[in-house]
């Protein structure tokens, strides 16, 4: 990847971060939803040209913003579960942070019914006022998969 094409990738993933974390902010969910569309799509066209955004490809920066798009993704599970497989061979290179696969398969599990197992998903409780971990698998394990 020449350094031209490099720092286009990482605009580009940094503009959609950028975008996606002011949607947030105005506290507008159709319009984050309609964002949170645009930008998967955006990285599904990223992913097919250049595959996974890799720290080495794109910088950490760049990196951490692609996975962001993928875990906002709630809509499309199917490409959720794409851009898992995808970051845990990055991951296993060092080529991704491991909180970020974390958190991805966290949110893929959660997304298909199952239990979490970092514990990173979480709900707000409306009678209690708080946020609460949604269920975790093995809870008295959690701890150790997080060290691992």
């Amino acid at each position: 990847m020449t350094n031209d094409i490099r720092k286009i990738l990482q605009r580009k993933l940094l503009e959609m971060f950028f975008e996606d974390q002011n949607a947030i902010k105005k506290g507008n969910n159709r319009l984050w939803l309609r964002i949170r569309r645009k930008n998967a799509e955006a990285l599904k066209a990223i992913i097919r040209e250049s595959g996974w955004p890799t720290i080495r490809q794109a910088g950490r920066e760049s990196a951490l913003a692609a996975w962001l798009i993928a875990q906002h993704a709630d809509h499309d599970l199917k490409f959720q579960k794409r851009c898992l497989v995808l970051i845990r061979v990055a991951a296993a290179k060092k080529q991704a942070e491991p909180k970020n696969l974390a958190y991805l398969t966290d949110r893929v599990l959660v997304n298909s019914g199952q239990p979490q197992i970092f514990g990173t998903q979480y709900r707000f409780n409306r009678k209690k006022g708080n946020l609460e971990p949604k269920p975790i698998r093995n809870l008295r394990q959690v701890d150790k998969r997080r060290a691992e």
